[in-house]
């Protein structure tokens, strides 16, 4: 059937300046047609689709949103309810247009669902079934990314018995919700056909069909001409809390909630009670994570640099880890240590999902934690791995549907929070967090602390009204903040650079340090705090911030493949478990050095004791001479696997990658052949026989020791105004020119420190 005008054409705002128009639509064997019109005053793209394509809808998408410079997933978003009104209005029009009775009707009564056949020899009534079924709503679910999902929420009833049901649309033909829903007497009448006609008849008989564009993830989405941060209780915008946009959660997140945000004196009290925070732990550990979560609805700001790191919170069992991440992830929400949305017991693809879903919020990992259990241990560390790498790439795994096209990924758009009783293995792991370590508290801190903690989870209703309100203003600022937060990472992480060392490190910091930038300039464009107060804040918040970036690269510095080397052949060698011998195959001079031990043995010739030096395993993994340690490549690599994984550990690199590393360090020696290769493994006679070696320099194994046990202490930060070096106190590094005069509150009391 050809195309046939809209009266009136349908028109949809796409974005400021720019509209979609249908202006005409039919059925063809396909389903329904549409024409689609892109426009700015004048048409600059048109397309007829096969509306119900997902792969038609798709391509729009993408074309318009190249000629708009949108993203796809925006257009999408307004494309589809357009689609469904397109839909309405076509069936309108035709109904009072067509002159054919129509080839199938359907009606239904006490007994279920009929087809009313209408033939030459005359019509027929056929039972379909014995039940009845009436959509009440189709829900169009959107999670960002270019694949939508559809669902039918349905009525049904059979004999008396009636429910409802929430249906993919792809599965609602196949008709098996029916006896979940009303039980093992529902069913569709047998016979060829009669189920697609079942599905036919409850799509015809429902006449009214509510239409829901549900969004199924938090954070910034391009709503109505205007940004709004989406949350389970609807979204917020610049004009304060909009309830009618859905949001659906799953049953995990609904936590995700944030009030209406507050003015005036509610406003400052809530600010101020976040704010507080900081002095309920050790500011080592809470000044991270409110960085972590004043960052994250920045996140949208930084949509070409997003944070790729995880804050990760380590301490023993007791000092308050989970405790201390619901406290601060109750800035999104009602939660406590019991309703923590994820934890490492989950599966892979299950975070991932997570990370996706919790756009622009705080997501917390819980209790990453040792197991005995060789299988699980490994799988946990799996799971870990994915998590780690999947943020400090910022990408998603790769699927396939079974048509081998590919589905849409799914990369993390969340800042990820963890906490754990130990960190993983791995130095490329290790690099991707932000380590914040809590002190362990003697029995006699324990208490004032657990004081603070309690009386600021009596006041954690606060926290979510700050959010809100914080939102609210980045929604309000939004032009402004799109030019400045980015300008405002760069010259932190800049100078950041001069304090860490690993290449990482200094965009952590930045990032963390950034999120306490935006979160203050609320505060005083709020009235909750002063200039002065911003300004010494800041300044504190960047040393802390700093500090703790040079403990973890000194926790980075041992993790790293030369240094674990070293320390396992010096252990090995010290505790007996690895000796070396002579080229000559004999006890070194020394021997107690390289893994010998000394014993007195009595020497009847010599009418007494003797010393004698005697290995306790024959772990031999050497040689050694005034110059070199000629390290058995195999044996050498069994003891580091095995020596890592009775630690508990897992050795990071393959014997190839080891090589290159302590190459790499000019710890041992090498050359290239006759063809140029670099050959590590050299000849070397030993006992009159040619054997393969690794040639350690025995002179940088004693000096790479020396080192370690000698490194020096980090100089204390530099204030980025005065130039001067920072003051230690009891509350940390601070500026005495720059904080002279300047309050700095950092006790907690029952009035709130502002």
């Amino acid at each position: 059937m050809p195309l046939k005008p809209l009266d009136p054409a349908l028109e949809e705002t796409l974005s400021p300046g720019w509209d979609i128009t249908v202006t005409e639509s039919g059925r063809g064997t396909n389903g329904l047609r549409a024409q689609f019109l892109l426009s700015n005053g004048t048409v600059k793209a048109a397309k007829v689709i096969d509306v119900g394509d997902d792969g038609a809808q798709q391509a729009l998408a993408n074309l318009f949103a190249a000629k708009a410079g949108l993203e796809a997933s925006d257009v999408l978003s307004v494309l589809l309810p357009c689609i469904l009104k397109v839909e309405i209005a076509t069936r309108t029009r035709d109904a009072k247009k067509s002159p054919w009775p129509k080839d199938e009707e359907y009606e239904e009564d006490a007994d279920g669902l009929w087809w009313l056949k209408h033939a030459p020899q005359g019509d027929e009534r056929i039972h379909l079934a014995n039940f009845s079924a009436t959509i009440l709503t189709d829900i169009v679910e959107d999670d960002g990314t270019a694949e939508t999902k559809r669902y039918f929420e349905l009525e049904a009833t059979c004999r008396g018995m009636s429910g409802q049901v929430r249906v993919a649309a792809k599965d609602f033909h196949g008709m098996t919700w029916v006896a979940d829903t009303l039980g093992p007497k529902a069913h569709v009448i047998p016979g060829p056909y009669l189920k697609d006609h079942t599905a036919a008849a409850i799509q015809d008989l429902s006449a009214t069909i509510d239409h829901q564009h549900t969004y199924v993830h938090t954070g910034w989405r391009w709503l109505d001409q205007q940004w709004g941060y989406l949350h389970g209780g609807g979204a917020i915008t610049a004009q304060g809390l909009r309830e009618d946009i859905l949001v659906r959660l799953a049953d995990g997140l609904a936590r995700y909630q944030l009030p209406a945000p507050p003015s005036g004196p509610a406003l400052r009290k809530a600010i101020a009670t976040s704010l507080a925070l900081r002095t309920t732990a050790p500011h080592e550990a809470m000044i991270p994570l409110l960085g972590a979560v004043y960052l994250a609805p920045l996140r949208e700001f930084l949509a070409g640099e997003p944070p790729d790191f995880t804050t990760w919170v380590a301490g023993a069992s007791g000092q308050f880890k989970s405790e201390y991440a619901a406290l601060v992830l109750s800035h999104f929400g009602d939660f406590t240590r019991l309703t923590l949305p994820a934890s490492f017991v989950a599966t892979g693809n299950g975070l991932e999902r997570l990370c996706h879903t919790m756009k622009d919020s705080v997501l917390v990992i819980d209790d990453y934690y040792p197991v005995s259990d060789r299988r699980q241990a490994d799988a946990m560390q799996q799971t870990v791995g994915r998590l780690l790498r999947g943020i400090g790439n910022q990408a998603a795994r790769q699927r396939m549907r079974h048509d081998t096209s590919m589905r849409a990924e799914l990369p993390p758009r969340c800042v990820a929070l963890a906490t754990g009783e130990r960190l993983p293995d791995g130095h490329s792991t290790n690099a991707r967090i932000f380590l914040v370590t809590l002190p362990k508290l003697s029995d006699a801190e324990k208490p004032p602390w657990a004081k603070k903690l309690s009386t600021a989870q009596k006041r954690r209703g606060y926290l979510a009204k700050a959010m809100a309100g914080y939102v609210q203003w980045l929604a309000t600022h939004w032009e402004i903040l799109t030019q400045q937060v980015p300008a405002q990472f760069h010259a932190l992480r800049t100078h950041a650079y001069q304090q860490a060392s690993h290449a990482r490190e200094p965009g952590q910091v930045a990032y963390l340090q950034l999120g306490w930038e935006g979160f203050t300039q609320y505060a005083v464009e709020s009235g909750a705090v002063s200039a002065d107060t911003r300004l010494a804040l800041l300044q504190h918040t960047q040393a802390v911030l700093l500090a703790a970036a040079r403990d973890h690269q000194t926790a980075l510095a041992d993790e790293a493949t030369v240094p674990r080397f070293l320390a396992l052949l010096l252990d090995g060698f010290a505790s007996k478990k690895i000796h070396l011998r002579t080229l000559q195959d004999q006890e070194p001079p020394d021997a107690t050095l390289w893994g010998w031990t000394a014993r007195l043995v009595y020497d009847p010739s010599k009418g007494g004791d003797i010393l004698t030096y005697h290995t306790r395993e024959d772990t031999l993994i050497g040689y050694l001479d005034e110059s070199h340690i000629y390290l058995i490549p195999e044996a050498t690599y069994a003891y580091l696997v095995t020596a890592a994984k009775t630690a508990g550990k897992v050795w990071p690199v393959d014997s190839a990658t080891l090589l290159r590393e302590l190459d790499d360090a000019m710890l041992i020696q090498s050359k290239r052949n006759t063809k140029q290769r670099l050959e590590r493994t050299l000849n070397k006679k030993v006992n009159g026989q040619q054997k393969r070696c690794i040639w350690l320099k025995r002179d940088r194994l004693v000096s790479e020791a020396v080192e370690g046990d000698d490194a020096a202490t980090a100089p204390p930060p530099v204030c980025v105004t005065c130039h001067i070096p920072y003051t230690n106190s009891a509350f940390g590094w601070y500026c005495a020119t720059c904080q002279a005069g300047v309050a700095l509150p950092l006790e907690p009391d029952d009035e709130l420190p502002f």
